[in-house]
C-alpha cells in the first residue's frame, strides 16, 4: 500500500516539475523569443503532420492565416514541417505542401533527423503546446479546420494520366469514394484503443447503390479509396463506366491517394484524414454520415448529411437543437453516445442517392420552393442554437445540407 502511495506521489511530483519548467521555459519564450518575432514582423509556425487529415488540413489552414497576415500587415511566416515517430501520413502530400509554401514566398525549414525523430515528436506532442501557449508569434498548430485561401494547395500533377491509364478510367470523369473505418488508426499503432473513433466509422457496402447510380446515370467511373481499408467490395464492375476498389489494388500507395484525389471530379466521404486532401485540391465534396453535427460545418466545401441520433426506447431521432442540449453536437468520444442512451444510424442507400441527387440540382439551381424553404429554416436554427450554446454565429455560406434529408426527417428541425 505504501508502495502505491508512493509511486503516485512520485508521479505528482514529476508532473508539478514539468508544470514549473514548461512555466518558466514559457515565460523565457514569451520574453526572449516571442518579443523578438514581433519586432521583425515574424510568425514561425510548426505545423501537425501525423496524420494525412492533419497533414493537410492543418497546412491548408496555416497557408491563409500566413496569407492573411502578408496582406495585412506585411508580416512574413516560416513554417516547420516536423517529422513525427508515427510515419508522416504521407510524403508525397508533404511534398507537395512544401512545394505549395515555397511557391508563394512562404520560407519553409523540414525536420528530417534520423536519431532525433522520436524524441522531437514526444516534444512537438506535448511540450510545444505548453511552451508556446502565450506566445502569439511563434506556435504549434493542431488545427484543421477554418478558412482556406481560394488558391487550390494540390494540384493535379503529370503523372495523374498515367496512373489512370493504368486504372482503366477517364482521368477527367471519376469520383472517389471513400469509406472510414478502424483498420487505418489500428494499423498506426496497435497498441493504442482506438474505440473512442468507433462513433464515426460507416460500412462501405452503403456506398453499392450511389457507386451503381453514378455508373449508370452519370456515366463516370467510380474509384473507392482507402489506406489499409477493412473490406474489399464486391460490387466491383469492369464494365464501362468502371467500378474499381484500388483500396485492395496492386497501384494503392499514398502517392497515388494523392494523385487520385487530386484529380478527382467528386469526393463521396464520411469524413476522415483524406477529406483534408480534398478540400485542399479544392475538389466538389459531398460527405454523407457526418458527425458530430458541428465539427467542420460553416467550412465544407460541398453538400452533407449527418447520421441520425436516437434515445433508446425512443421512435424518434433528435432534433438538431436536442442534440446540441445533449452535449453531442462536438462530441469526438464514442462514450460520450453511450453515457448519454443514444443510438447512431448511418444514412441510408436511398438518403445517399438523393443527396448526389440534390448536389447536381443545386449546381444547376434546380430545387423548389419547398425545398428553399427548409433549407431557409435550417439555417435559422443553426444559427439560433449556435448563438445559445456556443455563443456565436456559425457562417453558413458553405454549410449546405441535403434538402431531401430534411423533407424525409422533419424531426431534425423541430
Amino acid at each position: 500500500m505504501n508502495y502505491l502511495i508512493f509511486k503516485k506521489l512520485k508521479k505528482e511530483i514529476l508532473w508539478l516539475f514539468l508544470s514549473v519548467f514548461y512555466g518558466l521555459v514559457n515565460k523565457f519564450t514569451l520574453i526572449a523569443v516571442d518579443n523578438f518575432l514581433k519586432s521583425k514582423n515574424i510568425y514561425i509556425v510548426f505545423l501537425r503532420e501525423e496524420r494525412i487529415g492533419h497533414q493537410a488540413g492543418n497546412a491548408d489552414i496555416e497557408f491563409h492565416r500566413a496569407f492573411d497576415r502578408k496582406k495585412r500587415y506585411g508580416a512574413q511566416t516560416v513554417f516547420i514541417f516536423p517529422y513525427p515517430s508515427n510515419q508522416v501520413a504521407n510524403l508525397e502530400l508533404r511534398k507537395r505542401l512544401i512545394s505549395f509554401a515555397s511557391k508563394n514566398s512562404y520560407k519553409t525549414i523540414v525536420f528530417n533527423h534520423k536519431y532525433l525523430t522520436k524524441v522531437f515528436s514526444k516534444i512537438l506532442t506535448y511540450g510545444l503546446p505548453r511552451v508556446f501557449q502565450s506566445c502569439q508569434n511563434i506556435y504549434y498548430s493542431d488545427t484543421d479546420t477554418g478558412h482556406r485561401i481560394s488558391t487550390q494547395v494540390l494540384k493535379i500533377s503529370k503523372t495523374h494520366n498515367i496512373l489512370c491509364k493504368k486504372l482503366e478510367i477517364n482521368p477527367k470523369n471519376y469520383i472517389c469514394i471513400t469509406s472510414r473505418d478502424e483498420n487505418y488508426l489500428r494499423s498506426l499503432n496497435k497498441k493504442r484503443d482506438w474505440d473512442y473513433h468507433n462513433y464515426r466509422n460507416t460500412d462501405i457496402d452503403n456506398l453499392k447503390g450511389l457507386s451503381l447510380y453514378v455508373q449508370k446515370e452519370l456515366k463516370m467511373d467510380v474509384v473507392r479509396i482507402g489506406s489499409n481499408s477493412k473490406k474489399r467490395i464486391k460490387w466491383e464492375s469492369q464494365k464501362n463506366p468502371k467500378i474499381i476498389d484500388y483500396s485492395f489494388s496492386t497501384y494503392c500507395s499514398p502517392k497515388n491517394d494523392i494523385e487520385l484525389i487530386a484529380g478527382c471530379n467528386l469526393f463521396i466521404n464520411n469524413g476522415g484524414g483524406p477529406v483534408a486532401a480534398a478540400i485542399a485540391a479544392r475538389r466538389n465534396i459531398i460527405t454523407i454520415n457526418h458527425i458530430p453535427i458541428r465539427i467542420s460545418i460553416g467550412n465544407v466545401w460541398g453538400l452533407w448529411i449527418p447520421k441520425l441520433l436516437k434515445l433508446e426506447k425512443n421512435n424518434k431521432f433528435l432534433s438538431l437543437r436536442e442534440t446540441e442540449k445533449l452535449g453531442l453536437a462536438e462530441s469526438l468520444n464514442s462514450e460520450d453516445y453511450t453515457k448519454a442512451n443514444v443510438e447512431i444510424f448511418e444514412n441510408t442507400e436511398e438518403d445517399i442517392i438523393n443527396a448526389i441527387k440534390d448536389y447536381f440540382k443545386i449546381q444547376k439551381g434546380l430545387i423548389d420552393d419547398k425545398e428553399n424553404a427548409v433549407l431557409k429554416r435550417y439555417k435559422e436554427i443553426r444559427d439560433e442554437s449556435a448563438h445559445i450554446f456556443r455563443k456565436n454565429i456559425v457562417p453558413n455560406d458553405k454549410d449546405i445540407i441535403s434538402p431531401s434529408f430534411l423533407l424525409k426527417y422533419p424531426e431534425l428541425l423541430s
